[in-house]
């Protein structure tokens, strides 16, 4: 009887000394902590204000705050002023997708235009990715340890003021990733 209660001990010892071990392992290994709670937060901003801030808002008849923007009202390609920032990035993101070559440098131009305004050159990075077409990278995320993406579904219309036609666009996916530079 006492051997048995001996060899109980000892496999009792043994399994906790395994389960010390293995606990110590567990606790001594935590994640490393990123810094990238920042920049996470200036992607979301960003896409909130690109998503919430309509055209009107930025613009008092064609006088308006970023000279992109109010370049394309004075030619006459914004037509409705109540649509937000990004509704008007899909709209000439189909009229380029339609064979309008030249809306490819004016989407680029309003979102550089917007973007500056928005955040820091300096200190960020952005790309600019609608339907899996890269449309705008500023700076090389090549080598960049902490990249945060935030994505959006785009759709809209587009209203004829002298027909009263209307043609929907979209939907488009619209990626746009930041890095710290």
């Amino acid at each position: 009887m006492n051997r048995r209660a001996y060899f109980f001990l000892m496999d009792a010892i043994f399994a906790l000394v395994i389960l010390m071990i293995g606990f110590m392992i567990i606790s001594s290994s935590k994640p490393t902590e990123t810094d990238d709670i920042p920049l996470a937060l200036a992607a979301e901003n960003f896409m909130d204000i690109m998503a919430s801030v309509k055209l009107n808002e930025i613009c008092y008849g064609c006088e308006c705050s970023i000279q992109d923007v109010q370049q394309q009202c004075n030619n006459g390609d914004i037509l409705n002023m109540d649509q937000s920032m990004l509704d008007y990035l899909g709209e000439l993101y189909y009229l380029y997708d339609e064979g309008d070559i030249l809306k490819r440098q004016e989407l680029i131009d309003v979102f550089t235009g917007i973007s500056d305004e928005i955040y820091r050159e300096d200190l960020y990075g952005v790309e600019l990715i609608i339907d899996n077409r890269q449309m705008y990278i500023d700076g090389d995320k090549i080598n960049t340890p902490n990249l945060i993406t935030s994505k959006r579904v785009l759709f809209g219309y587009i209203e004829n003021s002298v027909n009263g036609q209307v043609t929907y666009w979209g939907p488009y996916s619209l990626e746009v990733n930041f890095w710290e530079k």
